[in-house]
């Protein structure tokens, strides 16, 4: 469906999304490590405060013990990842090549859906670098590093993706420029 405006086609973005949402949300035995997930979400509200045994970043424990339920923290995941690739087609991808960049998406599913859906507390973490994207075209490097730090507490990768998502615009710094 063509849309003339912005707002149009972030709503046209919103709706696409909301399938994937509900499919996210109410998935059962979805990936490789659900059963972990499941796991530790239970060991956390069976003993709260006493992380010495779980492997997990203490920001994904903190979410487990404040969500009252397993369900709850499948759905407030789902939203943020889908909210995150609203914005990510929303900020970079022209409204007339959305259809494109939805095919490739749902194409390239094992590296984006089923990657993030499977995989909850690399998700949150790619989420939060998604969202902190423009602050590397607004050279905002500091609030950058505390997004980093911020993902970190979720999954300790973004101490690595991050500066390799940050590589570029020091290499190709016109790769930034409006």
């Amino acid at each position: 469906i063509k849309v003339n405006t912005q707002k149009k086609y972030l709503w046209r973005l919103i709706v696409s999304f909301i399938p994937l949402f509900i499919f996210a949300a109410y998935r059962v035995n979805f990936g490789l490590d659900y059963e972990a997930y499941y796991e530790i979400f239970k060991t956390v509200h069976e003993y709260p405060g006493q992380y010495d045994d779980l492997r997990a970043e203490i920001g994904y424990l903190k979410l487990n013990e404040w969500l009252p339920t397993f369900r709850s923290l499948l759905i407030v995941t789902s939203a943020f990842t889908c909210a995150a690739y609203i914005f990510l087609f929303y900020k970079v991808i022209p409204a007339n090549y959305a259809w494109l960049a939805m095919l490739l998406f749902f194409l390239a599913g094992d590296k984006t859906i089923f990657f993030m859906f499977s995989g909850i507390r690399n998700s949150i973490s790619i989420s939060i670098l998604i969202f902190a994207l423009p602050l590397l075209k607004k050279r905002k490097l500091l609030i950058f590093v505390l997004c980093m730090i911020l993902a970190s507490y979720f999954h300790k990768t973004a101490l690595l993706y991050f500066p390799l998502a940050f590589l570029p615009s020091i290499l190709y710094p016109s790769i930034l420029s409006p």
